[in-house]
């Protein structure tokens, strides 16, 4: 996997004084991914009883550790690995990679902990969840943040200091709050979940 997704809690906590607010609390949404990295993964055989059996935010959690454990083990690239899993699984992992990223330090640092090629897939994973306000944003973002792709990652250059330097006059901050109201109203986890027990094949394990 790329090695920036091991660095996200250490980010996460580095910049929570530049994040915007969100209509969800930022010190619990820290306090949640915290609490999801440090407790051991539950092998999960992810099963069609046990889709229909989960609570809503139990689901998503197995969902997660099912694909976070996937990727963990494969040696390849982490765009190579996420191209291995289902389009639903892709769905789910690029899009909730970027609502965790963006609620808690913005579209800056998403673009700081992933690759392009996430926010690609996020922009195909929206269109997938039919969320279509959510993936024109995403595929608006993608598109500033490659116009200025070069300017933004001279900020990227592992150091506290300079990454909170790369949020002033940042071109991608105004996706932010268009973010935060897009999921007061037309809610991810749900759009999620409802996808999953839909679509139980998509993930049911390999």
């Amino acid at each position: 996997m790329n090695k920036k997704f091991f660095g996200l809690l250490f980010i996460i906590l580095l910049t929570s004084c530049n994040k915007k607010e969100s209509p969800n609390s930022i010190d619990n949404e820290i306090i949640n991914r915290v609490e999801i990295f440090e407790k051991p993964a539950k092998v999960y055989v992810v099963t069609e009883q046990i889709i229909d059996n989960s609570s809503d935010e139990n689901l998503e959690q197995i969902i997660y550790e099912d694909i976070f454990r996937f990727l963990s083990a494969n040696s390849d690239t982490e765009f190579a690995n996420i191209e291995k899993l289902s389009a639903g699984q892709q769905m789910y992992w690029s899009t909730w990679i970027v609502e965790r990223e963006v609620n808690n330090g913005g579209f800056n640092q998403f673009y700081f902990n992933n690759s392009i090629e996430l926010g690609e897939i996020a922009y195909k994973g929206f269109k997938t969840l039919n969320a279509h306000k959510f993936s024109d944003l995403m595929f608006d973002a993608n598109k500033v943040f490659k116009e200025n792709k070069k300017e933004l990652e001279a900020f990227y250059n592992g150091t506290a200091e300079s990454f909170s330097k790369s949020y002033e006059k940042n071109p991608l901050g105004k996706f932010d709050d268009m973010f935060y109201d897009l999921n007061n109203t037309l809610h991810l986890r749900q759009l999620r979940v409802k996808y999953i027990r839909e679509h139980k094949n998509e993930f049911i394990n390999r």
